[in-house]
């Protein structure tokens, strides 16, 4: 993730991440991420100064396998927000990201 995130927002991001996929599972619940897919990346937010990077507005799905003591199912938690990228140690990063919306879809089995 350091490849492509900047600094300190590394582990912000990952923590974020683990929360919220574990959000709604039992104690105890291994939750691996299978997929990470951007859906839409849309115009460049205007104003923000070209020195602090260039934002746009995302949408994004993380799949995951969430395997209970009894059971296994595949959930999907699709966010959007906007992402700052900018070059930080010679390579684009994402330096910021403001989620705006967030919601966990449990897939059928046939889906998944």
């Amino acid at each position: 993730m350091s490849q492509n995130v900047s600094g300190d927002l590394v582990a912000d991001i990952y923590l974020d991440s683990r929360r919220r996929l574990k959000a709604g599972t039992r104690k105890g619940a291994e939750v691996t991420v299978k997929d990470v897919s951007v859906v839409a990346v849309g115009n460049g937010v205007e104003g923000i100064d070209p020195k602090e990077g260039f934002s746009y507005g995302c949408k994004w799905i993380v799949t995951a396998r969430v395997k209970h003591w009894q059971h296994i199912h595949h959930r999907q938690n699709i966010y959007s927000g906007i992402l700052t990228i900018r070059i930080d140690d010679e390579r684009w990063k994402i330096v910021r990201l403001e989620l705006e919306s967030a919601e966990r879809v449990i897939l059928p089995p046939q889906a998944a």
